[in-house]
């Protein structure tokens, strides 16, 4: 569920200062999240206020579900309120931004290379900080600047200039702001920085993508990485490789060659899983070496998402045509709710699938977003209607789709006329005690006692059904508009 946290003055909710999402463990009794558990399944977590510049009574106000998502049986918990009394000493507190540090140029050649070290320290106490000594700590030597002040609020771009010989056994910078701890303060928790360094005598770029992309599902795709030399010296790619974060796959691919100044050069790796669904998460490896063999890895992610197939059937699309005599041919509409255009099997039971009497089958291609009718082969109706026919798609699984809970739909076939015969008696109780009937059928407008022949069906064990009457469609109104050609 979701958690706010705001911050205030008393009575007052204030503004959200820290938004995150919590899971929730079910009692272990029940599956069902609305059961009374008694066993305690405390969730600790923490989020770091910064008092630094706050004095007296603040307010926090924290929120759960503020949205009303998740069933709760009792939301009066849901806020609970904290305050706290804040005594600021008034004193500086120093800071070293961590994500400031950088070198101009963003590549320190090897060979002799010189760059400048940027930094962004500053305060945010209740007082001036004077003669704010500044150091950056590195492999083979420390350097040093002191600032005549940082007042209350203030920031500042710090410089130092290196050179790659300072790093020789270590790639590592750390920015340290009053490292002797001669001024004090609230708080040393961010008085230092660290930020790796790149030294090497090349330069390059890397990118890395899905051929195709959107990754198509239920085909074998490639991984494709392309490493670009942007320098002016050339270096070897010894290897690059992927991990799909989400499937567990990964390649490898071995080089050794030199990549000049200026060329480019792609590797695809085949990617073996293909039931993708939704959204994919990349990492990608190059292993790279200069001139003199020393190695350095370079990794990269990309995310993706894969282009599903979803097919739909409905009662309403299940279509029966006839084809002459007892036979007739199945139509299925199709519809496909995803946006990848594929081919699916349609199956046509008698009955339902478990029963195996599998009618009719086929393949139909249905494109992303679209529908498709499929007419299958025509087959025989059994004569004891009414029963159901079942359409089924993809029945093998062979297509990875969103959902599969709508792939299969019943529809009822009504029982038909096999035989219309004509007598010339008043009623037709000669013709029942000849055909022998084990149903006899009339309208609800009689009663039983009234059916001419009942006694002949009973008497053989048969039964006379009542059925309800449509307007329109009975015997003697059919017989009335066929004698006024209508």
């Amino acid at each position: 569920m979701d958690v706010v946290l705001y911050q205030g003055t008393p009575g007052v909710r204030g503004v959200p200062v820290w938004t995150g999402t919590i899971g929730i463990q079910p009692c272990p009794y029940s599956a069902n999240y609305q059961a009374v558990c008694y066993d305690a399944y405390p969730y600790a977590y923490q989020y770091k206020v910064d008092t630094r510049r706050l004095v007296g009574t603040q307010q926090f106000t924290l929120v759960l579900d503020p949205d009303g998502v998740t069933k709760d049986v009792n939301v009066a918990n849901n806020v609970v309120v904290q305050t706290v009394d804040v005594r600021n000493p008034g004193l500086p507190e120093l800071w070293v931004d961590g994500g400031s540090i950088r070198t101009d140029p963003s590549v320190v050649a090897r060979s002799g290379g010189t760059a400048v070290v940027h930094a962004t320290v500053g305060n945010t106490g209740f007082a001036a900080a004077s003669d704010v000594r500044v150091d950056l700590v590195m492999a083979a030597r420390t350097a040093t600047i002191v600032l005549g002040s940082l007042a209350p609020g203030e920031s500042t771009d710090v410089q130092f200039d290196v050179a790659s010989s300072d790093f020789t056994t270590s790639k590592t910078v750390n920015v340290a702001v009053d490292p002797l701890n001669a001024i004090a303060e609230s708080s040393k928790a961010d008085n230092s920085a660290s930020k790796q360094i790149t030294v090497r005598d090349y330069d390059f770029s890397m990118t890395a993508s899905t051929d195709p992309n959107p990754l198509p599902a239920d085909r074998t795709v490639d991984f494709v990485i392309t490493l670009r030399n942007t320098g002016t010296t050339a270096f070897t790619p010894v290897s690059t490789s992927f991990y799909c974060n989400t499937t567990g796959t990964s390649g490898t691919q071995r080089d050794g060659v030199a990549l000049p100044p200026g060329a480019v050069r792609s590797y695809r790796l085949p990617i073996s899983w293909t039931a993708w669904v939704g959204d994919l998460k990349f990492t990608y490896t190059a292993v790279l070496a200069d001139a003199s063999g020393v190695q350095e890895v370079q990794q990269g992610s990309l995310w993706t998402r894969a282009v599903n197939a979803d097919f739909a059937v409905s009662g309403a699309g299940v279509a029966l045509e006839p084809a002459g005599g007892e036979a007739v041919v199945p139509v299925v509409t199709v519809n496909n709710l995803g946006t990848l255009t594929a081919s699916t099997s349609v199956r046509i039971y008698r009955g339902y699938p478990e029963q195996g009497d599998q009618a009719s089958t086929g393949t139909v291609s249905v494109p992303g977003g679209g529908s498709a009718a499929w007419r299958g082969p025509a087959f025989d109706l059994p004569r004891s209607a009414p029963f159901v026919v079942t359409a089924v798609l993809d029945e093998e699984k062979a297509i990875t789709e969103l959902d599969e809970t709508n792939n299969a739909a019943t529809t009822t076939v009504k029982p038909r006329s096999s035989l219309v015969v004509v007598f010339d008696e008043d009623t037709p109780e000669k013709l029942i005690a000849r055909v022998k009937p084990t149903v006899l059928v009339k309208g609800s407008d009689y009663k039983p006692e009234q059916v001419v022949g009942r006694e002949i069906v009973e008497a053989l064990g048969g039964q006379i059904v009542l059925i309800d009457l449509v307007p329109g469609h009975s015997t003697s109104s059919m017989v009335e508009r066929s004698r006024n050609g209508r």
